[in-house]
């Protein structure tokens, strides 16, 4: 190499010196936002985004720092405008940014609690069926309500409506599924009953937390009360229970319980049930960002699939949902202010 060149001007591994240029750049305006610096990481990306408008972390950054400035509509834009990179820093940011706002902004949980859409064919007959369910049970004295729950026609009924509600669901419409998911909950409360951790998972995502805590109160209780009464294993609460209902507890502002809960949830095999990244979450809101990072590591690591599709698809969907209904920015990301900087 001529002694007069610069290392760092030469390309690497093939790149052209505009992809490292916008790399660097990219970085800065990452730097800026952790600085809570939002108007100078704003600027360095939009100048990436200018040379390279399908560069996917500095578009997703630039819709973290217009929120910040308070630019809800361009915040919007910039999240929605291309394919979902699931970038894990980006994914850090904007979960330290936004998951807060789930308790703190009315009108985000307003948006969580109505239906995103009218029902389809399926639904409306899901909807009717659950209906009926709910009104025969109402009719029906409690000896004969428990007799219709274990009954092959309500076990039935319930994975027709779990079938339909698992596929609203995959729409985005979690209070939708829980309206059809309710009867087939509530037939059969157990944490071994597929709709009623769905249902829970529905609650949660539709900001009913009050309802999913009170109801994962009942399912837990039940099953420890068959498990002291038979000692078998199989009817100890399903880890996944724990964890919702550590997610309720976060949501309800009691991280430190929730941590203390998601502590006894163990990874079995390929499945954390989600406590990794509730654990990331919970941490965060205790401040403590060293070990929020280390539960995001395992999180986005050996369980990014369930923590992925399961928490954070569905919230970043809602986010934009909310971003683009209208309401006015909070306050601080008003004033521009650092406190969610991440």
């Amino acid at each position: 190499m001529n002694s007069t060149e610069n290392p760092t001007d030469a390309p690497r591994n093939g790149a052209s010196q505009g992809d490292e240029n916008a790399a660097r750049r990219t970085l800065r305006g990452l730097e800026l936002y952790d600085a809570g610096d939002f108007a100078g990481a704003r600027e360095a990306l939009v100048g990436v985004i200018a040379a390279q408008p399908e560069n996917p972390v500095a578009r997703l950054h630039l819709g973290l720092a217009e929120f910040q400035l308070g630019n809800r509509s361009a915040s919007a834009s910039a999240l929605d405008g291309g394919p979902l990179f699931p970038h894990h820093d980006f994914l850090k940011r904007f979960l330290r940014l936004f998951w807060p706002l789930r308790i703190a902004e009315p009108d985000m949980l307003a948006v969580y609690a109505e239906p995103k859409r009218p029902p389809n064919a399926s639904e409306r007959k899901a909807l009717g069926e659950a209906s009926r369910l709910m009104e025969k049970r109402a009719a029906a004295d409690a000896e004969s309500a428990r007799k219709q729950a274990l009954s092959g026609a309500a076990q039935r009924a319930s994975s027709r409506l779990y079938a339909l509600a698992a596929k609203s669901v995959a729409l985005g419409d979690f209070a939708l599924a829980a309206q059809i998911l309710l009867p087939a909950a509530e037939v059969f409360p157990h944490p071994d009953n597929d709709a009623a951790r769905l249902y829970s998972l529905c609650l949660l995502h539709s900001g009913r937390t009050a309802d999913a805590r009170a109801f994962l109160d009942g399912v837990i209780a039940g099953a420890l009360d068959v498990y002291d009464r038979e000692r078998d294993a199989d009817d100890f609460p399903h880890p996944v229970v724990a964890a919702l209902l550590a997610w309720g507890l976060l949501d309800s502002g009691e991280a430190k319980p929730a941590l203390a809960l998601l502590s006894t949830v163990e990874p079995m095999g390929p499945d954390d049930w989600y406590a990794h990244i509730l654990a990331a979450l919970a941490w965060d809101a205790a401040d403590d960002r060293a070990k929020a990072d280390a539960a995001y590591g395992v999180a986005f690591g050996s369980y990014f699939l369930d923590s992925w599709e399961v928490i954070i698809q569905p919230f970043l969907a809602a986010v934009l949902h909310w971003l683009k209904s209208g309401s006015a920015p909070p306050a601080a990301a008003q004033q521009g202010q650092g406190a969610h900087a991440g």
